[in-house]
């Protein structure tokens, strides 16, 4: 599985697929294994919340209080 983002500065992703929200905005993740893709919508709104689409269905999530959470 490759993952990448589409702007990294809002939103990055590791080679095992662990998203940081790094600040407000959106950004689209594509994850590939062979000839499959799949992208997701993320969307930075506020601080501590994040909105993550899939397949036309949006989720909001809500980040711990930690080191990521810090720099929104």
């Amino acid at each position: 599985m490759k993952w990448k983002s589409s702007k990294p500065k809002t939103v990055s992703v590791s080679s095992k697929g662990k998203i940081r929200a790094r600040k407000k905005g959106t950004a689209v993740i594509i994850a590939k294994s062979g000839n499959k893709t799949q992208k997701f919508r993320i969307k930075v709104e506020k601080k501590a919340k994040i909105k993550i689409t899939v397949n036309g269905k949006t989720f909001t999530a809500e980040l711990e209080n930690n080191k990521t959470e810090k720099h929104l």
